[in-house]
């Protein structure tokens, strides 16, 4: 009789997409991982570089002092009725990178109801790695920082929900159209931008965003995978809500109020909070 396989993230083969199943016989032998909350910690180095790297070319990586004081957060210190935990996991075989990830977990302290919002920010798998079904764990991965967020805020179990912000399919690159047809392929869905307009806040500096006469908010789009709820093809407006403010409150963090300010006034064009909003392919045209 076969063993159960040692899987060294903290999660189970339950875990995964559902299109991800092969994963499943991943075999994990040579491989170590590192779950990194501290910028001491002598993989984060090794981490943030390769995702700067990756991403940073790409204005889609965040300066290292910002991951630095994400990295700092404690789900027990709440930010505006928020527990906040931001996680990079580094993933060696034979001590060589294979994969690295970072996101963070969002707690509503004030909505007991309310799914935990994940926002997945990175991901990282060297090629030689591709296509094995390391990656399938590392998407399911912040299934753990989830549930490790709710413990150290002292709350009961909630639904899950992964969140990535991406370009509209419209305007997406090629590089873009490839994440929105992979995550499509495992399950992943789109809020419908027809019914819910999202945006990121102005990433650009402070000088820049005054010497242009202020703030301009960029129109994403937000593709979900809604723990054991994948099957749905419909939410409700309250639950987008939710997770929209987490992810305003994450990024206030960051940002001056004054430059949040836009995005926190699209929150009241939202649908009433008992409208359903409809979820739709990803690589469907905006």
């Amino acid at each position: 009789m076969s063993s159960t396989p040692h899987i060294p993230l903290g999660i189970t083969a339950a875990d995964l997409a559902p299109a991800d199943f092969r994963s499943v016989d991943f075999d994990w032998t040579g491989f170590t991982v590192s779950f990194i909350e501290s910028a001491d910690h002598p993989g984060f180095e090794l981490g943030y570089s390769a995702l700067w790297d990756e991403f940073g070319s790409k204005n889609e990586m965040e300066q290292r002092s910002v991951i630095a004081q994400r990295i700092a957060w404690e789900p027990n210190r709440p930010v505006k009725c928020h527990a906040l935990l931001y996680e990079m996991v580094v993933v060696l075989h034979e001590n060589e990178l294979a994969a690295v990830r970072d996101h963070t977990a969002i707690v509503d302290l004030s909505e007991p109801a309310e799914a935990v919002t994940v926002h997945l920010s990175h991901l990282l798998v060297m090629p030689r790695h591709r296509g094995t079904g390391l990656t399938g764990w590392m998407r399911a991965l912040p299934i753990r920082t989830a549930r490790e967020c709710l413990l150290r805020a002292g709350q009961l179990p909630r639904p899950i929900t992964l969140v990535a912000e991406m370009e509209p399919a419209t305007a997406a690159s090629l590089e873009c159209q490839r994440r929105l047809a992979a995550y499509e392929k495992v399950g992943f869905l789109k809020i419908d931008p027809h019914e819910i307009q999202y945006f990121q806040p102005d990433f650009r500096s402070p000088e820049h965003i005054d010497a242009s006469g202020g703030p301009r908010p960029v129109p994403l789009s937000l593709v979900v995978r809604r723990v054991r709820r994948e099957e749905q093809r419909v939410v409700p407006a309250h639950e987008v809500k939710s997770m929209v403010q987490s992810l305003y409150t994450m990024y206030g963090q960051s940002f001056r109020e004054q430059d949040m300010q836009p995005n926190l006034r699209s929150l009241s064009q939202y649908p009433a909070d008992e409208a359903l909003i409809h979820l739709v392919e990803p690589t469907r045209l905006d």
